[in-house]
């Protein structure tokens, strides 16, 4: 391998690519106590809706470029968001 190093790829084992601020307008997270403050700062999740797609293409692209070559994903399906 004329001194290159071959290591395993990278695995993310969880992210969440519909809450991300990666390529957009960034905005810090509310500090949060429990899981149930936590679910109702996610009242966001609709207004996310319109770039979701684009920041989520580019979050991809950036773990890839990082060696990530394999991804857990979640993501949140609520009527609140359209989906039923």
């Amino acid at each position: 391998m004329e001194g290159l190093l071959a290591i395993p790829s990278f695995k993310d084992r969880h992210i969440h690519l519909d809450k991300g601020y990666y390529g957009g307008k960034w905005s810090a997270c509310t500090p949060f106590i429990t899981v149930f403050d936590r679910i109702k700062e996610e009242e966001f999740l609709p207004s996310f809706l319109e770039d979701t797609e684009i920041k989520a293409k580019k979050l991809l692209d950036l773990l890839i470029k990082n060696g990530v070559t394999e991804a857990r994903v979640q993501c949140n399906i609520r009527s609140c968001c359209g989906f039923r």
